[in-house]
């Protein structure tokens, strides 16, 4: 398949193709589903920790006799039903982290570029400043229309990559790191020239 290629003066200059997708024929959204069902449980720190009734500390003494007071009995005075006492059931330190094969993995992010490519999301430019400039990579976006939630994918490219880091709705990835949840979280991918080569050679 084939995506339009601009000129990073905003001037269309043909297309490209990201020849490793065309074997995609329907999007298995399952598959993408179960991988960013992983991937966010798999964010979550799972260090929250609430103190039960036998880690409150005090409590040691029994607040009054069992019999003969015409009050309830109970055994300490930090238990849940208690102001001050544990919680019942609260929650403990654990793994969120879920497994994911390393075939679905890469067969998820497949049809997740194919899906965006599909839907017209995700176009190439050429990049050729010697230096960092905001305000050029600010103009080149103008003059693409692209002004919302952006994903820029480049090759190791720290140039462009300064250039791109400071726009507050520019996301800017390398085509290593790039993930199934950045291409859903775009609105529109733009893959740098070079990125393209590396990103066929992930994806075959």
């Amino acid at each position: 398949m084939k995506i339009k290629l601009f000129k990073y003066s905003g001037i269309e200059n043909g297309d490209i193709e990201i020849a490793s997708i065309d074997k995609v024929k329907v999007v298995n959204l399952d598959l993408i589903s179960q991988y960013l069902r992983a991937f966010l449980s798999s964010q979550r720190q799972g260090t929250v920790k609430i103190k039960n009734k036998g880690e409150v500390s005090g409590g040691g003494k029994k607040p009054w006799r069992q019999k003969g007071t015409g009050r309830a009995r109970v055994g300490s005075n930090r238990s849940p039903l208690w102001r001050g006492g544990g919680v019942t059931h609260g929650p403990s330190p654990r793994d969120w982290t879920l497994d994911m094969s390393k075939k679905m993995r890469k067969l998820a992010f497949l049809h997740s570029v194919y899906a965006k490519v599909k839907a017209g999301d995700v176009c190439a430019f050429s990049y050729d400043d010697k230096k960092p400039s905001t305000k050029n990579s600010m103009k080149f976006l103008m003059s693409t229309g692209n002004d919302k939630q952006i994903l820029v994918v480049h090759n190791n490219d720290d140039i462009l990559f300064k250039s791109f880091r400071n726009l507050p709705f520019v996301d800017v990835k390398s085509i290593e790191n790039l993930n199934v949840f950045d291409v859903f979280k775009a609105k529109s991918i733009l893959f740098e020239e070079k990125s393209i080569e590396a990103l066929n050679g992930r994806l075959s």
